[in-house]
């Protein structure tokens, strides 16, 4: 069947690559330009000594959203990539000196109660509470397009969607301090405070802990793969290298998307754009944006990151596949305060799970500290952090670090920024804040022009890469007027 009109896609994350194969089955010619030479959007790989590396997300969390998403193709995960449940999932280091392996719901309750009397029973509680919560906002309010008012504020009044955070549900139900930081860690995979964090997204404990933490084998590279060999066998033509440079508009309509460095216009029927808002925004002259450039300045961005990829000739002993550690403040300080906040970082080590990453007898190790963008854009900020996080993971895993390093990579604010067309600097985009979720997070359909659409961590339903592909299918079924809920027909 021939394709009579054109879609054209700006990037190639997973929201773009998800929006693209939802129009490609459709019937459209789709496009996907992607500025950097891979796709995978955050999701960047690369080899050096021997070794390795992942610079993006390696939490896979959410298996089911995975699932849906190759079944609306006919496909299972199963015939791209193989998944390995970690046991245990994570190791947990905190201030006090306890240390927690969240493995089976079981062993890890035990282990809360043998800290606090009573945790154990507050943590089955609010394990059970959150995967009834996680069904509710599956089925209601995942795959919105929050288009009316009406609409936003009808779904909202339930009581269960409505009040609190998830610090404060965590808070009624666990007491001691390794639970608390833990379960209120876990918030920063969807980029916000448990403090800032709507109660509606407040289901990481039961997708944390039972649902568990898997590894796709050979690493997020797999997923990345998998995507882009389905958008392939859908027809998407990809150009990687190739940037947009701006949205050409006729008639209140998208009409065609220039590519930067070339006298290449390439007219499209529909435009999905999936890179940062603020900088897709930026495509269109000031009159067809849906946000003044006013509107972003007063947004609320989740932290930026300093990342340290390692590559060590020894295997790290007490350390795990994914590691937590909270810290409290650092007491080291400098004439920079923001230098004293070593809270708290994450640590992956994958070559536990999966020694091809690394030589024999050696490991990947990938440190991750959240910071705000500014700190991560001062060099003698980011080597303070660094250093401290190093010295920590030394203690615990009882051997000196620095003395074990084969090969490094630092990459911070300015990497991202650069990389992904991030003005903020964010990891995640704009944080999940209760005045940015829901109806009130950027449009995923233009005010302005009939046939624009955007995609991505600054839309709906929010940051991760779960949310990253649903958003690229709500994009694409918007722009179809197609209703995305599950279980509708195409």
């Amino acid at each position: 069947m021939a394709r009579t009109k054109q879609a054209v896609i700006i990037g190639g994350g997973f929201a773009g690559l998800s929006a693209a194969c939802y129009m490609a089955r459709a019937g459209y010619r789709v496009i996907l330009l992607e500025k950097n030479q891979q796709v995978g959007g955050r999701s960047q790989f690369f080899e050096d000594a021997g070794f390795k590396f992942n610079l993006g997300p390696d939490w896979y969390i959410m298996p089911d959203i995975y699932e849906d998403f190759f079944k609306d193709f006919g496909f299972q995960t199963e015939d791209f990539y193989s998944l390995t449940k970690l046991k245990p999932g994570l190791r947990s280091f905190s201030l006090d000196g306890h240390i927690l392996d969240v493995s089976e719901q079981d062993n890890f309750t035990k282990q809360l109660g043998d800290i606090k009397p009573g945790d154990s029973l507050g943590a089955k509680r609010l394990i059970n509470r959150s995967k009834i919560l996680y069904a509710d906002f599956k089925l209601n309010l995942l795959y919105q397009t929050w288009g009316s008012p009406f609409k936003f504020k009808s779904i909202l009044s339930n009581a269960s969607f409505s009040k609190g955070t998830h610090y404060s549900r965590v808070a009624k139900l666990l007491q001691s301090y390794p639970a608390i930081s833990l379960t209120n860690q876990l918030s920063l995979l969807l980029g916000t405070e448990a403090s800032k964090l709507p109660s509606a997204y407040s289901f990481l404990p039961y997708t944390i802990f039972e649902q568990g933490i898997w590894y796709p084998g050979g690493g997020f590279n797999s997923v990345v793969s998998a995507f882009h060999s389905l958008a392939q066998k859908l027809g998407v033509e990809i150009y990687e290298g190739y940037e947009a440079e701006s949205i050409e508009v006729k008639l209140n309509s998208a009409s065609a998307v220039i590519v930067k460095g070339l006298e290449e216009r390439l007219p499209a029927d529909i435009i999905i754009s999936t890179t940062d808002y603020s900088f897709a925004e930026g495509l269109l002259s000031s009159e067809h944006r849906n946000y003044k450039t006013g509107y972003w300045n007063t947004r609320e961005y989740s932290p930026s990151a300093i990342t340290v990829s390692l590559g060590l000739d020894t295997k790290l002993p007490s350390i795990l596949h994914h590691n937590i550690f909270h810290l409290g403040s650092d007491s080291t300080t400098t004439s920079n305060s923001n230098l004293a906040k070593l809270n708290s970082f994450s640590v992956s080590c994958p070559s536990q799970t999966d020694p091809s990453l690394a030589p024999v007898n050696c490991d990947v190790l990938t440190i991750t500290i959240p910071v705000d963008s500014p700190l991560g854009e001062d060099q003698d900020a980011t080597n303070h952090l660094v250093k401290q996080a190093l010295s920590k993971i030394s203690q615990v895993a009882k051997i000196k670090i620095e003395d074990h390093i084969v090969t490094q990579k630092i990459t911070a604010s300015g990497y991202i920024k650069n990389t992904f067309n991030v003005p903020s600097s964010s990891t995640n985009g704009l944080s999940l804040t209760k005045r940015q979720a829901f109806g009130r997070r950027p449009r995923t359909k233009s005010k302005k022009l009939t046939n624009l659409y955007y995609a991505g961590q600054d839309t709906n339903p929010g940051p991760g890469t779960p949310f990253a592909i649903v958003s690229g299918k709500i994009a694409a079924y918007q722009a179809l007027g197609k209703d995305p809920s599950p279980n509708k027909s195409f």
